[in-house]
């Protein structure tokens, strides 16, 4: 009876750490996100939704500022002219922009992008695959969702704590006893005078 209880507290145990875990990364690797998305997310509210329209964000360190015009004129001829970024200022070293493009010349864009060496922003791998503005509506649902999720799978291991830690001790303490017994009745068994 006391396996059985001790593997499904340990299952639990186990689980719940697996999850705080789990949502502890996510928080970690959203909230590297969290200024870009403060910036970009106005931005992204002004461009109406469109099949015809795709749009990306793009990182430029305040450096590379010549690129933007760079980048301008080579977007105007690939696009002919029908493309729009809009930049805003992340922190002093940092650029964040809007790249709206037609969606038929996304690959054609990317490659611009590649070859200019203009940092792309990588989204996590959970919304890598949605679009720009549905992927940093996610990041921010995640952020406002993680922290408390978080709290109360801590909340719950606490509580396992203080309900398992008394019994526990005990067991360990009966354990330890049990071990010694068994040591001290296998050296009473022993003699230096066995024939």
């Amino acid at each position: 009876a006391v396996n059985v209880r001790l593997d499904t507290l340990s299952a639990r145990a186990a689980s719940l750490v697996a999850d705080l875990k789990k949502h502890r990364d996510e928080h970690s690797l959203f909230s590297r996100y969290d200024k870009v998305l403060k910036v970009l997310s106005p931005l992204i509210g002004m461009v109406r939704e469109s099949r015809e329209l795709e749009c990306t964000g793009l990182i430029l360190s305040s450096k590379e500022a010549a690129l933007a015009t760079l980048l301008e004129d080579a977007l105007s001829l690939l696009t002919d002219g029908r493309f729009e970024i809009l930049y805003r200022e992340v922190d002093k070293d940092t650029l964040a922009a809007l790249l709206i493009f037609p969606a038929e010349k996304a690959a054609e864009a990317r490659t611009l992008l590649w070859e200019k060496n203009i940092g792309e922003l990588r989204l996590p791998a959970s919304v890598a695959e949605k679009p720009l503005p549905e992927a940093l509506e996610i990041i921010a649902r995640r952020q406002a969702e993680l922290p408390p999720a978080i709290r109360e799978i801590e909340a719950s291991l606490a509580g396992m704590a203080r309900e398992w830690r008394g019994p526990l001790l005990g067991l360990r303490r009966w354990l330890g006893n049990r071990i010694e017994r068994i040591r001290a009745s296998g050296l009473f068994y022993e003699t230096h005078a066995t024939f």
